[in-house]
């Protein structure tokens, strides 16, 4: 897992996963939330997140 920032400033943790052939899949965790929870939203700015557009 890697950990990244959403432009706001908030933790996320970035699970990847191999697919078929050389596909991965990329899951966006909120960090300290007690229990993983894929997101697709930011829940402090309310942005779409993206593996593109965390830092």
């Amino acid at each position: 897992m890697q950990r990244r920032f959403c432009a706001c400033g908030n933790r996320f943790f970035v699970d990847y996963r191999a697919l078929a052939g050389s596909m991965w899949l990329a899951t966006i965790f909120r960090v300290g939330s007690g229990r993983f929870r894929a997101l697709e939203f930011c829940p402090c700015c309310g942005r779409r997140l993206s593996i593109d557009s965390l830092r």
